[in-house]
């Protein structure tokens, strides 16, 4: 079997469950501004870009204009529920200390904020795992474009079909196959709608993907 020397992961939904915390801030927010939604809505646009999530939570409402002070109020929730209840997936902490002590390379490639990246990495205190971290940040074409991985498979210095990448969106697998590398799906509560399995291999605990089997 293939032997990587990348393993490139997303990050909500795929290493931690913060997509059901991301979930309950929206709605939470939506509620400071007198807009009572349901968390489970953001299934339906979860791992597409945040300007298009707030257009469809906000046209669902039948809002016209999301307000200039959301941002900082979602920012302020969702931090407050990242800190009670963030938690890596089933395995996760395994696999990456597997992917360091044989000297893979390893990176963190997301369609999410700095500061949520940063907010997330030192509660589970992965600040010094990955070699590369892309953030939205640092490119001009979101998932489902490859380009965020192009670039890390830059900044790694290998090429695509070193690298295996982990995803739990239909927008961030696509992605992932149009960057050249090997793609798993990563299955969870939040992304069934998202069918990945008609795409690519899919698990839902790390626990069943060993670097030994590879």
């Amino acid at each position: 079997m293939q032997n990587y020397e990348g393993y490139l992961f997303d990050m909500d939904g795929t290493l931690v469950n913060s997509e059901p915390l991301k979930a309950k801030a929206i709605a939470m927010t939506c509620l400071e501004f007198n807009v009572k939604i349901k968390a489970e809505i953001y299934k339906e646009v979860m791992g597409q870009s945040w300007q298009a999530v707030l257009e469809y939570i906000f046209s669902h409402a039948k809002i016209s204009k999301v307000p200039e002070s959301f941002n900082p109020c979602f920012e302020k929730n969702y931090k407050t529920l990242l800190r009670a209840e963030l938690k890596l997936n089933n395995g996760a902490k395994k696999l990456l200390n597997d992917v360091k002590k044989n000297e893979k390379k390893c990176a963190l490639v997301t369609s999410a904020s700095q500061w949520m990246v940063d907010t997330v990495l030192s509660l589970i205190n992965l600040e010094d795992v990955f070699d590369v971290i892309i953030t939205n940040e640092q490119v001009t074409n979101l998932k489902p474009h490859p380009e965020a991985y192009q670039l890390a498979l830059k900044k790694l210095a290998i090429t695509s079909k070193q690298a295996i990448i982990f995803e739990d969106s239909r927008s961030g697998v696509i992605a992932a196959q149009a960057s050249g590398c090997e793609v798993i799906g990563f299955l969870h509560n939040y992304n069934q709608k998202h069918n990945l399995v008609e795409l690519v291999p899919c698990i839902d605990s790390f626990n069943n993907y060993s670097l030994t089997d590879r």
